[in-house]
Parts: structure tokens; C-alpha cells; sequence
């Protein structure tokens, strides 16, 4: 099946952030388009190029296929079903970066490694996400955190760690000094925000941070029994 110039955009998209949902390419590809127009270029698309997995409930998110992957240059890894914590990180790097009030590019490997080659090969670009941050004045480089549950304490101790970790490598440790680096937080609940903006005021971070509540997180989590 021959593809469309928006065809490829969407599997570069699914490519960059291993997944995504009907909401997502609504948002980036038929934001004019009639209610339900994305639906059809999924099911043109899904088959060859695409393959639906659950989500939660109803809902499914896409990856793509195995000869997808090898066409576009991807791992084998970015076709198979992601497990419960890799399919929560995922989810909320896609809707920090897609589904917010800003749209905001994750960087995909090669072009981490082109921009930031004094540090990358140092760091694991399989489980950390970065994004380019901007206020409107400022770019900055972002880390995109997203919790797992539990308490927040344990989300502002990765940070710190985080921290300490950009603090050891050249070129890294140029941008926290200069202010040039801030944490993006993903969490589930506004409770949690709420807490987490309470100790941050009384501990701050070194660092630029961001909180961003995605309460679809919630649904992914295990639930205690």
C-alpha cells in the first residue's frame, strides 16, 4: 500500500514516542478534520504498518509492526507489547509532550546524540526521555519523569538523583549550573501535585521543574487489592 506524506509523518510520530492513541494523532494531525477522521488512516494503516494493543478498558494504543520497525530503522523491542511500567513511562512522555496545553517534541535518539554528544552515549536513552523545554524566553533542556505510584517522596528523591547524575558528566553539569535544565514530573493525581508543590516550596530542587497531572496514569497503575 503506497503511503501518504501524512502516513509517514504519523509512523515517524509512532516511531518517536513507541506509541500512540487516537487522541494524540487528533491532536498533531486532524485538528480540522471532521470527529473521527483519524480513524479511518488508523485502519488504512493498521496491518501493515501498525498493530493495536490494550491500553485499559476499551481503549488500545498503537505501535508499530515488526517490518515497520526494520523499515524505519527502529529495534525489534519498539514492535513487541510493552510491559506494565515501560507502558506507564510511555504513555506519559506521549501525553506530557502531545495531549497538554503546549505540544512538546521528546528527542528522539539520534537527535540527542546530535545535539548533546558530549554526554549521550553516557546516559540510558532507552529509559530517560529529555525534551527541549521553552518559557517563551528560555530554552531548556527537559527530563520527563513519570511516577509509578507510590509516594511522592520517592518521585523528588529521583530527581535529586537525576540531578546528581547530569552533575557528573561534562557538558551536563554546564547546563544544571547554568540553569539550563528543568525535571517535567508526570503524575496521576492533583492530590499528589498538590503535595508535591507544598515540599517543594519548603525543600526546592536545584533545578527548573514542572508538574503535570495526566489522570489517564491512574488507569494503568496496579491497583492495590
Amino acid at each position: 500500500m503506497p503511503l501518504t506524506e501524512r502516513d509517514e509523518e504519523i509512523l515517524k510520530h509512532v516511531a518517536r514516542y513507541r506509541l500512540t492513541t487516537t487522541e494524540a494523532l487528533r491532536r498533531l494531525f486532524f485538528p480540522d478534520a471532521k470527529p473521527g477522521g483519524e480513524k479511518n488512516v488508523l485502519r488504512r494503516l493498521t496491518g501493515e504498518y501498525l498493530q493495536p494493543q490494550p491500553l485499559y478498558g476499551k481503549r488500545v494504543y498503537y505501535q508499530l509492526t515488526p517490518a515497520a520497525a526494520k523499515t524505519l530503522g527502529e529495534t525489534e523491542e519498539s514492535a513487541t507489547p510493552f510491559g506494565p511500567q515501560a507502558l506507564v513511562r510511555l504513555y506519559g512522555v506521549l501525553a506530557f509532550c502531545c495531549l497538554g496545553k503546549t505540544v512538546r517534541p521528546v528527542f528522539t535518539r539520534t537527535e540527542f546524540i546530535q545535539a548533546f554528544s558530549r554526554f549521550a552515549d553516557l546516559l540510558d536513552l532507552g529509559q530517560n526521555h529529555f525534551y527541549l523545554d521553552s518559557d517563551g524566553r528560555t530554552a531548556r533542556l527537559g527530563q520527563i519523569l513519570v511516577e509509578q505510584g507510590g509516594e511522592y517522596q520517592r518521585l523528588l528523591n529521583k530527581c535529586r538523583k537525576l540531578i546528581d547524575r547530569g552533575r557528573e558528566l561534562p557538558g551536563f553539569q554546564e547546563i544544571i549550573a547554568d540553569e539550563l535544565f528543568v525535571i517535567a514530573i508526570v503524575i496521576a493525581e492533583d492530590s499528589k501535585r498538590e503535595m508535591l508543590h507544598v515540599q517543594l516550596r519548603k525543600n526546592p530542587l536545584p533545578v527548573w521543574c514542572r508538574v503535570e497531572v495526566v489522570s489517564d496514569l491512574g488507569n494503568l497503575m496496579p491497583h492495590p487489592a
